[in-house]
């Protein structure tokens, strides 16, 4: 119940209660007496719920199985009954004294907001030997010594129950203060034994109940009855921890918050902030090693792939052309014919071209295939170093999930650039119009470095010397036009190249970029418990004046 409901119903109990002392026409319902003893030991074998409504306040009073005895088949109900409850109360009788084993099950099953006060029943029967000019008095003296043994029951209470729980320790005699509150108007609220004529032991309880309040109030009034009871001193006391109760709970509330934020994350905090900020740094200095690397290995191939073009361009054309054709024809004709070597050129064009585009082709894909394997190495290399920083984090933080740090996407990537090798049909095509030109621009430079010579004055070999060093001069001078012609599609094909490596440092950049982003979180997260933590001490601060006045 909220604060004004509490305040409202306890109102109309303590009304309710006076009106029937004092003997007023309040609402009384009619009872069986099974739930009345003397005191006596009477385990409940069920489990009662007593709805009230008072003036539009709804409350329940629950008696649970005893639960010294087995209580396993009623177990969820008093687990349920012990939280959803603001105040337990343990009730025992004089001879009885505390079960430790009881109280530690009631622990157990205890709410951390749930007051616990000690009932201790006193077995006070009408007597005969208080048949006397002071019947009363002599009966409050009886009640007064029995109470003292109150002090053993909430010494027995306070080695299980929590000092901060335990409420107060009270000492009634139920039977006569019930006898007193179950009459009215000289007629008991007791239900009429004869009713219940086929449920022997009923009978007999009620027929108890009947001549013990009979015999009760003979001697004593209602208001000296009741008075002797001190059944007011229990009434006050559970009156006052209704009124406690709103502030207890929520004291109690704020506390059990501030308890599981120090544990579940101030007291790791640290030391997990300390393993983001070791990520961090770990996966800086690795993904900054790779992209170091990869930038490297990217130069490295765009300047060996321009090489190993280059180079494969001279000495085929050297070999193939020079070599084999032009050098052939000198030596066949002791000279140059220019006819003839132009028609030996032309026929074998499509054989220079496809030769020339293959020893391309095989210089690119070997450079290809150094650059490939050696990105794909870098890139291992620092994904196993990335799994050792991952692993120590969910070691320091084992909470962190390391399959959460996905590299997927920069292996992928990695496998990816294998498919941006050129093939050596889209190679070749790239260079397929250069050659014709090429061999029309490599006669022309020799023939035009032909000058005349007297022949009869030289050997025939100092001849074909002659006419080789033309030729080569010729051939040198204008092989770099056939590599000029070349050299933008080497450039394109290198390019393309580069800009996956692009793609690639770009995804290693945002393993960087996570980590960041994650340590600023768990920074700021932990900003945010210490801010909540505090603002939670103050509240409870605040309200340490409320909790200490609910306790004893």
């Amino acid at each position: 119940m909220h604060n004004d409901e509490t305040l409202t119903f306890l109102s109309a109990l303590t009304e309710a209660l006076e009106s029937r002392i004092e003997g007023l026409h309040a609402p009384y319902y009619k009872v069986d007496g099974t739930i009345i003893g003397p005191g006596s030991q009477d385990f409940t074998k069920d489990y009662r719920v007593f709805s009230f409504n008072l003036h539009g306040t709804n409350a329940q009073l629950i008696d649970i199985p005893g639960i010294e005895g087995n209580e396993a088949r009623f177990k969820s109900i008093i687990e349920l009954a012990l939280k959803k409850c603001h105040l337990v109360c343990y009730v025992t009788q004089e001879t009885k004294g505390v079960e430790e084993t009881t109280l530690r099950k009631i622990k157990a099953y205890l709410g951390k907001s749930v007051e616990v006060m000690g009932v201790l029943n006193i077995r006070e029967l009408p007597k005969k030997e208080y048949d006397g000019e002071d019947y009363c008095g002599e009966m409050k003296s009886r009640i007064a010594r029995s109470a003292l043994n109150a002090s053993h029951v909430e010494t027995g209470l306070l080695k299980v129950i929590p000092p901060e729980l335990y409420l107060r320790t009270i000492a009634v005699a139920a039977l006569p203060g019930l006898c007193a509150l179950a009459w009215r108007d000289n007629d008991s609220t007791f239900s009429e034994y004869q009713d219940y004529a086929d449920n022997g032991p009923v009978c007999s309880s009620l027929e108890k109940q009947e001549k013990w309040q009979n015999s009760f109030l003979l001697r004593a009034s209602r208001e000296t009855l009741f008075e002797a009871s001190r059944m007011k001193e229990l009434r006050d006391a559970i009156e006052e921890s209704c009124r406690n109760t709103p502030a207890r709970i929520r004291y109690n509330a704020l506390l059990r918050l501030l308890e599981a934020i120090e544990d579940a994350y101030l007291k790791p905090m640290p030391e997990t902030v300390r393993a983001f900020k070791k990520l961090q740094d770990n996966v800086d200095i690795e993904c900054d090693r790779l992209i170091e690397r990869l930038e490297d290995d990217c130069f490295r191939m765009q300047r060996n792939m321009e090489h190993a073009a280059k180079n494969a361009v001279y000495d085929f054309l050297r070999k193939e052309m020079l070599e084999n054709i032009i050098h052939k024809h000198i030596e066949r004709n002791v000279g140059i014919d220019a006819d003839e070597l132009n028609r030996e050129l032309q026929s074998k064009e499509e054989q220079l071209s496809e030769g020339l585009k293959k020893k391309i082709v095989d210089a690119i894909k070997s450079v290809q295939s150094d650059f490939s394997n050696r990105i794909a190495q870098s890139t291992k290399d620092w994904a196993k170093d990335m799994a050792r920083s991952i692993a120590a984090l969910s070691i320091n933080v084992p909470s962190f999930n390391p399959d959460s740090f996905d590299f997927a996407e920069a292996t992928n990537m990695v496998l990816s650039i294998g498919g941006y090798i050129w093939s050596g049909s889209t190679i070749g095509s790239a260079f397929f119009p250069v050659i014709g030109t090429a061999i029309g621009a490599i006669v022309g430079a020799i023939i035009g470095g032909v000058v005349v010579i007297v022949g009869k004055l030289l050997s025939r070999n100092k001849r074909i010397t002659y006419y080789k060093n033309i030729a080569r001069k010729g051939f040198e001078s204008h092989c770099g036009k056939v590599w000029d012609a070349i050299k933008g599609n080497v450039t394109l094909v290198s390019s393309e190249l580069s800009e996956q490596i692009d793609k690639l440092i770009t995804q290693v950049s945002s393993k960087k970029e996570a980590a960041h982003k994650t340590y600023e979180m768990i920074s700021h997260f932990a900003k945010d418990m210490r801010s909540l933590a505090d603002d939670l001490k103050e509240l409870l601060s605040q309200g340490e004046g409320q909790a200490t006045a609910s306790s004893p």
